[in-house]
């Protein structure tokens, strides 16, 4: 069995690599921020993006227009109660100055852009659930979960580019960036969580099932 490697030692967070230009500091009036809160507080209880003392390993989003999305903010701390303050609406992308455009008191996660992208280019798609679970990573071949080809740094427009060339290719709402963690695309912001969690608990039948300390239920 693989050593999972411990989450402080994949990439190293360094910040926003984008700029931010806030329009205002209060969000829309959008009853799916309840339910993106409950999604990031479960991924957070179960390992699947878990707290550190600079956020959490993870972000979520749901569609509000055809490049605009709801979104966790940078360094949100998932928290069980919805607090406004932890979510950000990021209104619109300007390439030439890598620049986003936001409404909300705090800058967006720092993989909006793979948010952005994803949603410009998919359009059927409403949710976008990231977190990281490095036992996914590990496993990924035997549970036939995509992997993009290689890493990419984080919040890098080639990580996006990588990401949205394997759900094109593969046809899969749930895949896996190289050394880096899962993404879960849904039509709704539920049926992206549930995607996540099926794949978590097919991890955990395998990996009870090859263990060889693994018994029929019932006997010693």
């Amino acid at each position: 069995m693989p050593q999972f490697p411990r989450l402080e030692h994949m990439e190293q967070y360094q910040g926003l690599k984008f700029s931010n230009s806030r329009r205002a500091t209060t969000l829309p009036d959008d009853p799916r921020l309840a339910r993106l809160n409950h999604w990031a507080w479960v991924f957070a209880q179960l390992g699947l993006a878990p707290s550190h003392s600079g956020g959490a390993y993870g972000n979520q989003s749901c569609r509000t227009g055809p490049e605009s999305f709801l979104i966790t903010r940078a360094g949100m701390q998932p928290a069980e109660e919805f607090q406004p303050e932890n979510y950000c609406h990021v209104v619109s992308f300007s390439e030439e100055q890598s620049c986003f455009i936001t409404e909300g008191v705090h800058p967006p996660s720092s993989e909006s852009y793979l948010h952005y992208r994803l949603y410009q280019a998919l359009p059927a798609i409403t949710a976008i659930l990231h977190g990281h679970c490095p036992p996914l990573n590990d496993y990924a071949g035997q549970l036939a979960i995509p992997v993009t080809p290689c890493f990419q740094p984080y919040g890098t427009r080639e990580l996006a580019e990588d990401a949205l060339a394997l759900v094109k290719a593969s046809g899969s709402p749930f895949f896996i960036l190289c050394q880096h963690g899962f993404v879960a695309l849904g039509e709704d912001i539920d049926s992206a969580g549930h995607l996540a969690l099926d794949s978590l608990v097919r991890l955990i039948r395998m990996l009870k099932d090859s263990s060889p300390f693994s018994s029929t239920p019932g006997k010693l």
